[in-house]
Formats: C-alpha cells, sequence, structure tokens
C-alpha cells in the first residue's frame, strides 16, 4: 500500500479537526434555538397564541441565519488565477464584483472576482463555475424551480415556490431555469448512449440485462394532441381538412411483465421506463427517424436490446405499427384491446344511434373480438352495418389488423392485451402539464418539460442532479 506524503496526513487532519468544529458548532446552534423559542414565548402577550406561530417563527430566524452565515462564509473571493474557459490562456484579475445569488435559504451577496483572459481579451468569473452558478441561481435553487416548473404553469409554480421556500424567483426565471434544465437533462442523457459524432467511439452502454424465465418485456406507444401556437402548425392539416391545432406528442412505456401468483399479468416492480416528445416518427430514408432514435436509447438506458422485445401493443396507427415492425419483428405485435373496442362502439353508435340497442351491439362485438372470434365480427359489421361509411370504415380497420388481435390467445399466455401503461402516462406526463385551459405550446418549450417529467416519474431525475454535484 502506497504511503501517504506529510501534506496528505496534514489534509486529513485538518479536515477531520474542521467537523469536530463543525458539529461542536451545530451542537451550539442548537441550543441557542431552543433558548431563542423559550424566549419568544415568553414575550408573547397574554391570550395570544404564539406557539401557533412559533414555528414559522423559528423557521424565518434560522433561514435569516443561514443567510447571514452563507453570506460570511462566502465572503471575499480568493480564487486563485487560472486558465481562460474559452481558449485556455492565462487571466488577470480585473475588478472585483458584488452579485446577489439566489439559494435555497434565500437571496445572498457574493464577491465575484471577474478575471480577464490576456490572450483573447474575454472576461469570466471563476466563482460562478467553481459553484456552478447560472442565472445567479445555484444548482439547489435550478433543482427546486425546475421540479416546480414541471408540475405547474410558470405563474402558478413562482407562486407555489414563494409560499413553500420563500423565494421570489419570478415565473420567467422559472420557465427559463425549466427549459435549460430539461435540455441539459437530455443532452446528457444522449451524450451517455450515443457517439458524438460519426467515426467517435461509443460511450460505455449500461449492462445488458438478461430476463429470467416468465418474464417478457413489453414495449407500449401511443400518441397524444398537445395545444401548439399557431406558428406550429403551418402547413400541417387537422381533423376534418381544417388547420391542425395541436402537435402530438410521441409517448412510450417500457416494462418488464410477469405472472402472478393467479396467472394474471403484472409489471415487475423498477422495471418502468417512461419517455415522450413532440418529434417526427416518420419513415425517414437511410437514417432512424428522430423518435426512433429515442425509442432504442431508452432501450439501452434500460439495459436492453430491440431483440428482447416479446410483446408490442399500440393503438394500430400507421406509425406505432411501422416502428413495431422496423424494430421488434419477432415480438407479438399487439393492437391494444380497449382502441379496437372504441371503434367497434363508434360503429354500433352509427348503426343504432345513442341508446341500448347501440350498448347492446357494441358489447356483443367486443365479447366476441375478446374470445378471439374476429371472422364473426367482420360478418356482423358488413351485414348489419352494410352501406354505413362508419360500419365500412371499422370493418376495415379490423380486417387490416386482424392478425395482431388474437386476445383469447394473449390472455391464455399471461400477457397484457391493453397499452393502459402508456395510456397512463399519456394522461400523467402530457396531459396534467400540458392540456391545461389557455395552455399554447412551442416545441422547443414543450420537449424540455416533457423530458424533466420522464426523468421524475421514470426515476432517473436524481442520478442527473448525482452527476452534477459529482462534476
Amino acid at each position: 500500500m502506497a504511503k501517504r506524503t506529510v501534506d496528505e496526513l496534514d489534509g486529513k487532519r485538518k479536515r477531520e479537526e474542521a467537523r469536530e468544529a463543525r458539529d461542536e458548532v451545530r451542537r451550539e446552534l442548537d441550543a441557542t434555538m431552543a433558548r431563542f423559542a423559550t424566549l419568544e414565548l415568553a414575550c408573547s402577550e397574554p391570550g395570544s397564541a404564539p406557539a401557533a406561530l412559533l414555528d414559522s417563527r423559528l423557521r424565518a430566524v434560522a433561514l435569516e441565519s443561514a443567510r447571514r452565515g452563507l453570506g460570511v462564509a462566502c465572503g471575499k473571493d480568493d480564487t486563485a488565477p487560472g486558465t481562460c474557459p474559452d481558449c485556455g490562456g492565462r487571466t488577470r484579475l480585473s475588478r472585483r464584483e458584488k452579485a446577489a445569488v439566489e439559494t435555497v435559504v434565500g437571496a445572498v451577496r457574493v464577491e465575484m472576482a471577474r478575471r480577464a483572459c490576456r490572450e483573447c481579451g474575454r472576461s469570466s468569473r471563476p466563482r460562478e463555475r467553481l459553484l456552478d452558478i447560472r442565472g445567479s441561481m445555484t444548482l439547489a435553487t435550478r433543482r427546486l424551480a425546475s421540479v416546480a416548473g414541471s408540475e405547474a404553469c410558470h405563474e402558478r409554480a413562482d407562486e407555489l415556490v414563494r409560499e413553500l421556500a420563500g423565494l421570489n424567483l419570478g415565473a420567467k426565471r422559472i420557465e427559463r431555469t425549466t427549459r435549460a434544465v430539461g435540455a441539459d437533462l437530455e443532452a446528457r442523457r444522449k451524450a451517455a448512449l450515443e457517439p458524438a459524432a460519426a467515426g467517435s467511439p461509443a460511450p460505455a452502454l449500461p449492462e445488458r440485462k438478461s430476463l429470467k424465465e416468465g418474464q417478457t418485456l413489453c414495449c407500449a406507444l401511443d400518441g397524444t394532441g398537445v395545444p401548439a401556437r399557431p406558428s406550429e402548425t403551418v402547413g400541417r392539416a387537422g381533423k376534418d381538412g381544417e388547420r391542425a391545432v395541436t402537435r402530438e406528442a410521441k409517448v412510450g412505456a417500457l416494462r418488464v411483465s410477469e405472472r402472478d401468483g393467479g396467472g394474471r399479468p403484472r409489471t415487475v416492480p423498477g422495471s418502468v421506463v417512461l419517455f415522450a416528445a413532440v418529434e417526427s416518427a416518420a419513415e425517414t430514408p437511410g437514417g432512424e427517424s428522430e423518435f426512433e432514435r429515442r425509442l432504442l436509447r431508452e432501450l439501452a438506458a434500460a439495459g436492453h436490446a430491440p431483440e428482447d422485445v416479446g410483446f408490442a401493443v399500440g393503438d394500430g396507427a400507421g406509425w406505432v405499427r411501422r416502428l413495431f415492425d422496423d424494430w421488434f419483428p419477432k415480438s407479438e405485435r399487439v393492437v391494444d384491446y380497449y382502441h379496437a373496442a372504441e371503434h367497434l362502439w363508434a360503429a354500433a353508435r352509427a348503426r343504432h344511434g345513442p341508446g341500448d340497442l347501440a350498448a347492446a351491439w357494441a358489447r356483443k362485438l367486443c365479447g366476441m373480438l375478446k374470445a378471439g372470434r374476429v371472422d364473426d365480427v367482420l360478418a356482423e359489421l358488413r351485414q348489419r352495418g352494410a352501406g354505413l361509411p362508419e360500419c365500412e370504415r371499422v370493418a376495415a380497420y379490423v380486417a387490416e389488423r386482424r392478425d395482431r388481435m388474437r386476445y383469447d390467445d394473449y390472455v391464455r399466455r399471461g400477457l397484457p392485451i391493453g397499452s393502459g401503461r402508456v395510456e397512463a402516462a399519456c394522461k400523467t406526463v402530457v396531459g396534467r402539464r400540458m392540456k391545461c385551459t389557455g395552455m399554447r405550446w412551442t416545441v422547443a418549450g414543450a420537449n424540455p418539460v416533457l423530458w424533466l417529467r420522464c426523468a421524475r416519474l421514470g426515476g432517473w431525475f436524481d442520478d442527473y442532479w448525482n452527476d452534477r454535484l459529482a462534476a
């Protein structure tokens, strides 16, 4: 074992002394706060209810003390001269500046030494890079703002941050921070899973996972509309030939399924991966579409390859079928039963109108479909719905996808017949944040929020921030 140098031993001793001093100060601080609470109660007026307000008063005092302490600790900037981040040249002290930095305990005045490069003439503040301060916000504050911005509209997020954390960031700063964090999160995830450029070495991918006996890797894809600004829908046709008012967010869910004690399919805990983006899934000659690359990245991040997918379920849309056929040709490719049932109900209403007759026929058709009697369903639609455009459309829909509607076989083998996981993701990832009253999105504004929500719901949001801290 290598011997430690004198400097290393001296540094270890100083760190231990600093920890002991810190612990002593913490004990003194606890005693001081307890004494303050006692005196606060003693100073209260007779008949008042100081106990009800004591915790908020103590919190305000503690935060104020923390701000003062942080201001003293970050007092004079004694950062040693370094190199220019742009050209690598030597820098010289230009001037010292006082800057207000938003921390999780409040705004703190921090001194920043501005250093100018002797070579390129550009100036920078090394302490901002050292403390990872961006937009006058610390790392922890940016995390707080991005979480709030991913959960509520920016005005509401500002109110929540002000009420719960006592920080006055402003809606615009929360919006800019949410976008920046979402874009950085996506860029780092892409860099970890894809080569930076053609010919560059491939990054080290997560270790390949093997499925246990009786387990099946399932992939579900769906799309849902995001209300968009008019500038984002130019040249796009919507329903009934009118101009589109939405952009489609593609949503995907990966999970490992197995049978429970009763033979029913269940999801293996911790195996769910969610991903979403307003991206194109259209076929491109000689390469993958944007959403195809995202699908392959997420498979790799989960430790799987396309050939591991044993079950692929979607709503039967053209882009979903193409992706399944291109990348999972050996898997069971299934049309979601509940989407197919919606088409049958639409045919029943077209034949009988709203009412009991339509409901009875729809239930009969759905029962035959679930029992695997696709030929009987087609016969009913063509016989009783002859001459009705809606019934003929549904009959064509079922006939074209009949090889993906063997629901009796799937149920017998313990496989899921619905895309409930991705349907729920459409609501939780997209709907709850992006379909509120009056919202209109740009693609550049919507995608960072989607990436943030997928990271938080998918369980790798903390990994991103841990990587930032380690850096």
